[in-house]
C-alpha cells in the first residue's frame, strides 16, 4: 500500500500542476502572480517543478511546453524513469527470469537487479515477523514476506530514490 502512494504522489504533484498553469493561463491574471488558496497552501506549478535524471536536469518555467521532448526520452528509458527495477526470483526458477529478460528486452525494458526470493522453511525462527503473523502466515507468504523485505534493504542499502519491484510471474 505504502508503495502504491509512493507511486502515486508523483503522478498527483504533477497533475495539480498542470492544473495549476492551466487555471492560470485562461484567466487575465498574470500568470506569476498566482493566488493562494483560502487554507494558506499552493499548489506547487509546472514553474516550480525541476526534473533530475542522474546528471542532468531539467527546469520548466510557467511559459515551456508542460512535457518537452528531453523529459519524455528522459523517463521512457530501460527502467521506465525508476532508479531501478528489481525482480524478486527464486534462483533456481530461471525459466522466469528468462521470461522476464525476454519481455523486458522486446520493450527496451532492463532488470536493473535479481533478488534472490527466499522460501518460508528457510527463514530462521528468530528472523521472523513480530505478532500474529509469526503464528497465522503459512510458510509461503512469510517466504515472500521476507523476499520483499530484501528487496527494501537493497533498496535503502544503495540510495534508490524510486523502484519499481516485480515477482518473476510478471506479465504484460
Amino acid at each position: 500500500m505504502a508503495l502504491l502512494a509512493f507511486l502515486a504522489l508523483p503522478f498527483l504533484y504533477v497533475t495539480l500542476g498542470r492544473l495549476s498553469t492551466s487555471a492560470n493561463s485562461k484567466s487575465s491574471v498574470d500568470p506569476s502572480k498566482s493566488s493562494k488558496p483560502k487554507s494558506g497552501k499552493k499548489f506547487p506549478s509546472m514553474a516550480d517543478l525541476t526534473f533530475s535524471t542522474g546528471s542532468k536536469s531539467f527546469g520548466m518555467s510557467a511559459h515551456d511546453d508542460p512535457m518537452p521532448e528531453e523529459i519524455v526520452r528522459a523517463v521512457r528509458n530501460e527502467t521506465l524513469g525508476f532508479g531501478a527495477i528489481l525482480l524478486i526470483s527464486l534462483k533456481y526458477r530461471t525459466d522466469r527470469q528468462d521470461a522476464v529478460t525476454l519481455i523486458g528486452s522486446s520493450q527496451g525494458i532492463s532488470i536493473t537487479k535479481l533478488i534472490p526470493a527466499v522460501q518460508g522453511e528457510e527463514i530462521n525462527e528468530k528472523a521472523l515477523p513480530w505478532g500474529e503473523a509469526k503464528e497465522k502466515l503459512p510458510l509461503p507468504y512469510l517466504g515472500s514476506w521476507r523476499s520483499h523485505m530484501d528487496a527494501f534493504k537493497y533498496i535503502v542499502d544503495n540510495k534508490i530514490e524510486t523502484a519499481l519491484v516485480l515477482e518473476d510471474d510478471i506479465d504484460w
